[in-house]
């Protein structure tokens, strides 16, 4: 049987658009767990998911 397969919550950024900048943030051991847990549901790298909630509080 297939399993339909649901697509990303996220939507991707165009590079080409995107002026690159690093920004840093520290999380204890506990954060890093959870956003790594919950970027791997997503199937998305750890500083997309964490750049994506950001976006998203901001907006908010």
């Amino acid at each position: 049987m297939a399993v339909k397969r649901q697509p990303a919550g996220f939507k991707r950024r165009k590079l080409s658009a995107v002026v690159r900048k690093a920004i840093t943030s520290y999380y204890t051991d506990q954060e890093q767990l959870e956003i790594e847990q919950a970027a791997k549901q997503q199937k998305i790298s750890k500083s997309s998911f964490v750049a994506s909630a950001a976006l998203k509080e901001a907006r908010r």
